[in-house]
């Protein structure tokens, strides 16, 4: 996708789409103002969060799965209403500290690698 031929305030709409995980495709075209994007995009978003939600859910449960859904965890192991808000956000917490402690180890073994360069092992593995 050509991006130059966005304004700033369509890029922007697009990049929050990114960071949100939401398929952009839907409103990414430059016949759209960027109010129009963000239309789209707020529609996008609440639909994603809905799927989530049922009958009786207090704000603070609704918050959790909101906050997990923008740090990119699956929040379908805590979006349900035997839990509270407070176990919810125990959870979200502590798969926000998994995800974090894993990206954590994968720089680690990257950074392990000889800095000589001759590691062919470490090169195949790294590009396979």
């Amino acid at each position: 996708m050509d991006m130059s031929i966005f304004s700033q305030a369509q890029l922007i709409e697009i990049r929050k789409g990114q960071l949100l995980e939401l398929d952009i495709t839907v409103y990414a075209h430059k016949k759209y103002k960027a109010w129009k994007m963000r239309q789209i995009r707020n529609t996008l978003w609440r639909e994603r969060v809905e799927k989530y939600l049922w009958e009786g859910i207090s704000t603070e449960q609704k918050r959790e799965i909101e906050f997990g859904l923008i740090q990119g965890v699956d929040v379908s192991i805590y979006a349900s209403p035997e839990y509270s808000a407070i176990e919810m956000q125990t959870l979200r917490r502590h798969l926000v500290k998994e995800k974090s402690n894993e990206r954590c180890e994968a720089t680690r073994t990257i950074d392990q690698r000889p800095k000589d360069g001759n590691d062919a092992e470490s090169d195949r593995t790294m590009h396979s």
